[in-house]
């Protein structure tokens, strides 16, 4: 999605729940058993955020629904050609990077409150097509800024009268 500039975007929390993989072939070599699969998240002017180790039961890996989140204070900023992309990348411990995609977040951020699944196609490298998926479900969160009232009192050198 292209952004239009008669949206606004407005700074808040960008929720994304990890689901699974699935179609994941092994990297380099056959022993698949050795995989410690995780997803990894980045942006432009994104800190980077990861999964916790999915459990891979043959070619799919369940991520437990494992939500990730990035605070994101000034939207416009991330804007790259009028769209906002996040870097969704499966990697494992010991092998680095197993396929990756990038996936367009604009809408998901002008639509707040508003749960999104996608099923994203995810690429090994070298390759030109892919059967391959990574399964997410965003959600962003418009913040919500506040008034906070403090009163605050100093009392010094305070003595009781006890004259009456």
């Amino acid at each position: 999605m292209s952004y239009n500039p008669a949206h606004r975007f407005k700074p808040g929390r960008l929720f994304i729940t990890c689901i699974d993989a699935e179609n994941i072939r092994g990297r380099a070599d056959n022993n698949e058993d050795t995989l410690t699969p995780h997803l990894l998240f980045t942006g432009i002017d994104l800190p980077i955020q990861q999964s916790r180790i999915g459990k891979r039961k043959g070619y799919s890996v369940a991520f437990g629904k494992e939500v990730v989140s990035f605070d994101i204070a000034n939207p416009e900023q991330l804007l790259v050609d009028g769209d906002i992309s996040l870097i969704v990348q499966l990697r494992d411990g010991l092998k680095g990077l197993i396929a990756q995609c990038n996936a367009s977040i604009t809408e998901v951020l002008l639509t707040s409150g508003v749960e999104t699944a996608r099923s994203l196609s995810v690429l090994t490298p070298g390759d030109t097509s892919t059967n391959s998926t990574v399964n997410l479900a965003f959600a962003f969160v418009e913040a919500n800024p506040g008034l906070l009232k403090l009163d605050l009192s100093t009392f010094k050198n305070c003595v009781e009268n006890s004259s009456k």
